[in-house]
């Protein structure tokens, strides 16, 4: 056995990331690892890489028990990475890339010998039959060469285990099938691979074996040949498959707070069209990369609109910028909070008033701020959402993570939104601040606010929304009544046809 990892723990405050979980690999063996956002693939995946430190458990390479304490530990060891984002400079070209970090030949130890680094990337390249210029900067590479150059740059540290996380996320079909066959190909050199995918069809053309995981536990582990996808969707979803339960009581209104018709954007949107009611919470399922926050971002006004038209409360609006967005009662809530939503270095309250500072300045003495009224404003918030704190000037980089999300919901508040666009809301928090998180959000919809909820979790959806809006290549595949609709219906409508995803 290559790889070994015995009774894997990951404990983080108010969370089990990871509960005594076992996984092995093979050499020459593709293992996929596959499960919804939150099962512990990244968690499990960042141990191996030295980023993140275990609570309890063992990891074995070739039998012999090792210690992984830091990304160079992981590399030493004969590990190598390949992330979704991609972890290219642009401003290098792809051979410099390869090689970067590493010592480069000289010539009379001054001089980089670049035709002797050449004969090197020649030479990996054909070692493991990858076709792909090298002299050019990567900013002008396609996404699929992109990718052969970041496999190079890892297969030049002569790996024992590669790991790929999502890497056909940016790929087209046709260059998704040569990366299978680069992958095969590596399969041969008796590399051990570790597919991270949510692409069923990816996994069963390109795995040995499928290992499963949900709510930070290891379910199943199947061989190609026994995994069909409704077993793989049942493994990660639990055995039961219910219709989805809402736990709201109030139905919407009749009256339609936004209208967005056949919208496109340079983003890349396509012919988008819904509704969203007066006090409705509309859920947006779908995988990253298929729209949702582009979506998101076309609605506070940072894209750039093609066709199409967007109606608030029946009039026809143009949002050049998020200023205009927020002028006209939109406000977002950022995925990231910390680096989108708040400054960390800010107090509560001058993060909960920095959209509305105008409204806070003395009419003769503009400049200065009236702090009594600010107060009064900030602790109306610090009480309505229940924020943790000991007055209203602690700084929000010592709150917790459910506390800094309320800040940010906090100053929509404040700038009387009725329409929040919500990005992952509950993303990174315990499971007493999501549900803290749920019961404002159906608080606010009690209110006759409406809301855009954004999220990868369908048994978030399933709680506080009235419909779910799947979304697959930039544009819309269905809206659908929560209570009508299963999370196995989610899945198959959001891949469509033979698609399937977890």
């Amino acid at each position: 056995m290559l790889l070994e990892m015995k009774g894997i723990t990951k404990k983080y405050p108010g969370v089990l990331a990871l509960d005594r979980v076992d996984f092995e690999l093979d050499a020459g063996e593709v293992m996929a690892l596959i499960g919804q956002n939150g099962a512990g693939k990244t968690t499990l995946v960042k141990i191996l890489a030295g980023a993140v430190k275990l609570s309890e458990g063992e990891v074995f390479l070739r039998g012999k028990k090792v210690f992984i304490k830091s990304p160079e530990d992981a590399y030493n060891m004969g590990f190598s990475f390949i992330y979704q984002e991609g972890g290219l400079i642009n401003g290098l070209s792809g051979m410099e890339n390869i090689f970067i970090g590493r010592t480069y030949p000289k010539i009379q130890g001054i001089m980089i010998n670049w035709n002797a680094l050449i004969k090197k990337g020649e030479e990996l390249k054909k070692r493991f039959g990858i076709d792909v210029e090298l002299k050019r900067l990567v900013e002008h590479l396609s996404p699929l060469e992109r990718k052969k150059i970041e496999i190079l740059k890892a297969l030049s540290r002569e790996p024992k285990i590669l790991v790929l996380d999502e890497p056909t996320a940016s790929l087209t079909k046709k260059e998704t099938d040569q990366l299978f066959n680069i992958i095969k190909s590596l399969k041969k050199h008796g590399i051990g691979i570790i597919y991270i995918s949510h692409f069923l069809d990816e996994v069963f053309s390109v795995a040995d074996r499928i290992t499963v995981l949900r709510d930070g536990r290891k379910v199943a582990v199947l061989s190609i040949k026994e995994a069909t996808k409704d077993k793989l969707i049942r493994y990660e979803l639990g055995e039961e498959i219910k219709t989805i339960e809402n736990i709201k009581t109030k139905s919407i209104q009749e009256e339609k707070a936004l209208e967005v018709s056949n919208l496109s954007t340079l983003s890349g949107l396509k012919d988008i069209s819904f509704e969203l009611y007066k006090g409705e919470i509309l859920g947006i399922f779908g995988l990253g990369g298929q729209g949702k926050t582009r979506l998101a971002m076309a609605l506070m006004g940072n894209d750039t609109l093609l066709k199409g038209s967007i109606k608030i409360y029946g009039k026809e609006v143009k949002l050049s910028s998020p200023m205009d967005a927020l002028k006209r009662g939109i406000t977002l809530v950022p995925q990231d909070r910390t680096k989108h939503g708040i400054i960390l270095e800010l107090s509560i309250a001058q993060n909960l008033t920095l959209p509305i500072l105008s409204k806070l300045v003395y009419k003769n003495l503009p400049l200065i701020l009236d702090l009594k009224k600010e107060k009064g404003l900030t602790y109306k918030i610090i009480k309505e959402l229940n924020i943790k704190a000991k007055n209203h000037k602690i700084l929000t980089k010592n709150l917790s993570g459910g506390n800094k999300q309320k800040v940010v919901i906090g100053k929509g508040i404040l700038k009387k939104a009725h329409i929040f666009i919500f990005d992952e809301p509950t993303q990174g928090l315990d499971i007493k601040a999501r549900e803290e998180v749920y019961k404002y959000l159906i608080k606010l919809s009690d209110k006759g606010i409406s809301q855009i909820v954004i999220s990868s979790d369908m048994d978030e959806l399933s709680k506080i929304t009235h419909r779910i809006m799947v979304m697959k290549d930039g544009t819309v595949k269905g809206i659908f009544p929560t209570r009508d609709i299963t999370s196995h219906d989610i899945l198959s409508i959001a891949y469509g046809g033979n698609d399937a995803y977890i």
